[in-house]
């Protein structure tokens, strides 16, 4: 056992208990967990470039089952294979993660983190990949996240396009390929 940078204990995995999705997910499926004390959301990609498929999992703040409290609502995503913790930059209690492949051809898998809170839809996508041993924020943009499965459109060349919006209720459409 290992732990994070704000003290939460991580767990030792590997990539052979890891589940692989070639598919978007609805916001309800089994890719989301029951594991104790925590749910996780789980996929695997090679996010460092080794060739080696990586399992990336999200480890969610401790949250008061009764009164709901979270004292500090860090929701961190951990790698097996020695890739760096990806701590999100601000109050989540869960995640939903997407690899969308190696958009930069850098070698290595991009990752699409939408973070989750209580009681709104509205959120942010952020998009990292991870470069020199460290992750980085590509780009990030507005998404409506109750409902990500409906946003989310199977186009005929095989990508997908997802259409967020801004603070000027400007749309734009984010074009990706899921592995």
């Amino acid at each position: 056992m290992k732990t994070n940078p704000i003290g939460q204990t991580l767990y030792e995995m590997d990539t052979l208990n890891a589940v692989q999705s070639t598919e978007v997910r609805n916001w309800d499926d089994s890719s989301r967990i029951s594991f104790q004390p925590d749910s996780l959301n789980r996929i695997v990609g090679d996010f460092n470039g080794d060739g080696k498929l990586d399992s990336a999992i999200v480890l969610q703040p401790f949250i008061h089952k009764a009164s709901g409290y979270c004292s500090d609502c860090r929701t961190c995503i951990v790698f097996s294979n020695n890739i760096d913790t990806l701590l999100i930059p601000h109050e989540a209690i869960d995640a939903l993660l997407f690899n969308v492949g190696d958009l930069d051809s850098n070698g290595t898998d991009e990752l699409i983190v939408i973070p989750d809170w209580f009681n709104s839809c509205l959120g942010t996508q952020n998009l990292y990949t991870y470069e020199s041993e460290k992750w980085k924020l590509i780009t990030k943009g507005n998404v409506y996240r109750c409902y990500p499965h409906l946003q989310i459109q199977n186009r005929e060349d095989g990508s997908y396009a997802m259409k967020t919006h801004d603070a000027n209720n400007e749309d734009t459409l984010h074009i990706f390929r899921i592995k």
